[in-house]
């Protein structure tokens, strides 16, 4: 259901507007898959590994449906770790300065590592 969704507007484009046609048309459908695939496959591992909360919120006692997809934590995912990798330097001068956040610094470490290995 949600790849439907997805490709009838493609992100909030218009796919006929596009003006492709025939294999062009089937090549671009096709490359829209395999990374909403790819993200979902990835948003999966990352909820096993029980590190969605650095990724995207969590789900708060009385609420009934998931906040976030599974595509959605995939995509996130692969954001989340192209920030750390720009902000490492600057989070390693903060850490310098509080040393008592060094076991959260720690975890949030971990968590880059497990889903580093998911993508």
């Amino acid at each position: 259901m949600e790849l439907r969704k997805c490709l009838e507007t493609l992100g909030g484009y218009n796919i006929e507007r596009t003006g492709l046609t025939g294999d062009r048309l089937v090549v671009l459908i096709l490359l829209i898959t395999i990374a909403y695939t790819s993200s979902i496959v990835m948003g999966e591992e990352i909820k096993q590994k029980g590190v969605t909360c650095y990724v995207g919120r969590v789900k708060e006692a009385g609420r009934r449906e998931r906040r976030h997809s599974a595509f959605y934590i995939g995509s996130r995912g692969k954001d989340w770790l192209k920030s750390v990798d720009f902000y490492a330097d600057i989070v390693d001068e903060l850490m310098k300065l509080s040393p008592e956040k060094k076991i959260y610094y720690a975890r949030g470490k971990k968590a880059v590592t497990l889903i580093r290995y998911t993508s």
